[in-house]
């Protein structure tokens, strides 16, 4: 005998059953809540008997092997990551290619992501519709990448203890795919064959069923419940969105019992915006791929365009940054009259990625102008998003947004334009010791800035994670992952940010919290917003020298002599963007910046200090004449303001004289002196006449 609750609908009411008619039942496992169906419930013949509001049956039969479940009764799980987080492979013949992983077939499997060399990149490459050029598969989800450290290594492993160890969950599918395609085409595809190769580049016959539905619906067998909670990282939370928007076509959106989205970019989010205009490096010092390669891959691929802000972005009413600025010199004359000072609306901004003002199409080198993208794939975005943004859930599927907070994050990109000085003059000075060098002629070219916010995860801003919760929309809820104080407390060598934030044990507590119903709480994450101030300086280098900044105790960030990112000055990040460099730094911290040139040329500065997203103030040492031997040093003592900070100086040769100094003021902008001219007008002296009178004018000082 089995014994079981007759409740009302809204699995809270007892219901009285007086035992003398004939009743249709919905019968629920006790004390569970969990509807009884053919696919994980016993099946049950009419009662035998009655006692108030209990039913007694008669279980004839049932379509498992374990019993209803009674205690611990938990929803397995299904997990997707976010881009480039599965590896992808190609078979070759050719077993002497590097990287070949040789089959009994004769067959060559080379891993292509992550690359050993840009050729495996560029054999990911697509063609202009975003269809794949050459086979590629998947078969795994990425842990621990080599140049990054672990990435989904600790959540895997509490994906496996959960199930072996704890017992807290029957099963769970980590799901590869390939991330160079849409989510519709993810979740439309996925043909799996008898050698674990997963191909999502084929449409599917009418009689397949798609790879992740096909897993889902596995994984509802085994489920305690019936149902499944999906967690999604970044790009996955889009899959996971088509997932819900399949389900629903198909009558099932309720077997997902909730759907945890964990730094989702849900409308999108500018720094997609950043790599497909100006590129980005992927691995320490762009070993996986640098900024150069990752343009040129990411031209073609439709994630990287699903990934870029939404019409729903641009309402948002917590975003008010323009997705970019441009200066009011004559170089933006032709942009300003398209599109203003700002790219303020989705129409405005879809038309600069669509190039309607004829900009030049840089070339493959020049990171430093705007890529121009490919109509048919923002098109192809836009009515993507027009169906997931709509998307909110039903009573039976609870969502849980979690973002991250506290590391800088491109918000927009800055355009402006700054002298550049093509030809300086050197001489030695009286004595021959200090060198002597001015500018003769400049000319003013386009530099980019980065337009930050603490609102964010390094790459993906709050308000995009939380899109749903911003909006009230019922049965969901937020939580904030304050970045800024968990690596300040833990003080790790690998700071955790986006492509990370699973890597935080406290994160994937909440997570299980949530898979087991457990209450929750942890210093570092909270259903409310950090209120942390941070005051911070942000150095940034246009420039052909290096950029190196040292604590007291010598820690380093910037490049190493490998051309290895260092960020060993706790709190602070090395970024680029186009042709520059920049750092940023708590200025509770005392450093010393130091630049080395590596070309001729002419360098700009900027130094701005800034409280949470706000520059208090700043100042710029512009078009500063450098040689392929200057070495350029200023002191920056902690918390002190620009006023009062000591010149930098300037040794152009090399030679460990100080040849100029400049000191810098606040929120101005720094040039070279000009030398000391002393122009004489000539005069005639005739023998025996009185001597005319002499002028001479001085300048440059």
């Amino acid at each position: 005998m089995q014994l079981y609750t007759l409740q009302a609908s809204d699995f809270s009411t007892p219901i009285i059953f007086n035992g003398t008619d004939t009743w249709a039942l919905s019968v629920f496992a006790y004390g569970n809540n969990i509807p009884c169906n053919v696919q994980s419930c016993y099946k049950h013949s009419s009662h035998l008997g009655n006692s108030s509001n209990q039913i007694y049956y008669s279980i004839t039969g049932h379509n498992g092997d374990n019993p209803p479940c009674i205690v611990d009764c938990f929803s397995n799980v299904l997990f997707l990551p976010g881009i480039t987080g599965s590896r992808l492979y190609e078979d070759s013949t050719p077993v002497t290619e590097p990287g070949c992983i040789a089959g009994t077939t004769g067959i060559c499997t080379i891993k292509r992501w992550l690359p050993l060399t840009d050729f495996d990149v560029r054999r990911l490459f697509l063609n202009n519709d975003g269809s794949t050029i050459n086979s590629i598969y998947t078969k795994d989800v990425i842990g621990t990448a080599i140049y990054i450290s672990d990435i989904y290594d600790s959540f895997l492993d509490d994906l496996d203890s959960w199930k072996n160890d704890e017992h807290i969950i029957a099963d769970y599918s980590a799901i590869p795919y390939d991330w160079r395609f849409s989510a519709s085409e993810i979740i439309a595809r996925g043909r799996k064959d008898s050698l674990d190769k997963i191909s999502y580049s084929e449409t599917l016959l009418p009689s397949e069923t798609p790879y992740i539905l096909s897993e889902l619906l596995r994984l509802t067998e085994t489920s305690r419940t019936g149902k499944v909670v999906v967690v999604a990282h970044s790009n996955g939370g889009l899959v996971a969105k088509e997932l819900m928007l399949k389900l629903r076509e198909l009558g099932k959106e309720d077997l997902i019992d909730q759907l945890i989205l964990v730094a989702v970019p849900e409308v999108g989010t500018p720094d997609s915006l950043k790599v497909l205009l100006h590129g980005d490096d992927i691995g320490p010092w762009g070993l996986i791929s640098d900024s150069k390669l990752t343009r040129e891959f990411a031209h073609n691929m439709t994630t990287a365009y699903d990934l870029l802000p939404s019409r729903r972005y641009f309402e948002t009413s917590a975003v008010n940054i323009p997705m970019a600025t441009f200066d009011d010199s004559p170089y933006f004359d032709n942009t300003r009259s398209n599109y203003g000072f700002g790219l303020n609306t989705f129409n405005e901004f879809s038309d600069y990625l669509k190039n309607i003002d004829s900009r030049t199409t840089p070339y493959y080198a020049d990171l430093n102008h705007a890529n121009t993208l490919q109509t048919t794939l923002i098109d192809k975005s836009d009515a993507l998003h027009s169906r997931l943004d709509a998307w909110e859930p039903t009573s039976a599927t609870k969502v849980i947004e979690v973002a991250g907070w506290g590391e800088y994050t491109l918000a927009g990109i800055g355009y402006r334009t700054e002298k550049e000085c093509t030809q300086y003059n050197t001489y030695l000075g009286i004595g021959g010791i200090r060198l002597i060098y001015n500018c003769l002629s400049y000319r003013e070219k386009q530099v980019l800035d980065v337009i930050d916010t603490l609102e964010g995860d390094g790459t993906v801003v709050q308000q995009s994670a939380h899109y749903l919760s911003d909006k009230s929309v019922p049965n969901t809820e937020r939580w904030w992952v304050d970045l800024d104080e968990y690596n300040k407390l833990t003080n790790l060598n690998i700071p955790r940010d986006h492509k990370n934030i699973l890597e935080i044990k406290s994160l994937l507590n909440l997570i299980k919290s949530k898979i087991s119903n457990e209450t929750y709480n942890s210093q570092y994450i909270s259903e409310i917003k950090p209120t942390s101030q941070k005051s911070y300086t942000r150095i940034k280098l246009n420039s052909p020298l290096t950029l190196d900044l040292y604590d007291s105790l010598g820690n380093h960030t910037g490049l190493n002599s490998s051309g290895k990112i260092e960020e060993n000055i706790p709190g602070s990040r090395y970024r680029t963007i186009g042709e520059s460099k920049y750092i940023i730094v708590p200025q509770d911290i005392s450093t010393n910046l130091k630049l080395q040139g590596y070309e001729d040329g002419s360098f700009s500065l900027n130094i701005d200090k800034l409280d949470n997203d706000v520059a208090t103030e700043s100042t710029t040492f512009s078009a500063i004449p450098s040689s392929t031997s200057t070495i350029v040093k200023l002191d920056l003592p902690a918390n002190t303001d620009i006023n009062n900070l000591n010149p930098m100086q300037i040794d152009f040769n090399g030679d460990g004289i100080i040849d100029i100094e400049l000191k810098a003021e606040s929120n101005t902008t720094m040039t070279m002196p000009n030398p000391l001219t002393v122009i004489a007008q000539d005069q005639t002296i005739i023998l025996g006449s009185s001597i005319p009178i002499l002028v001479a004018t001085l300048s440059g000082f």
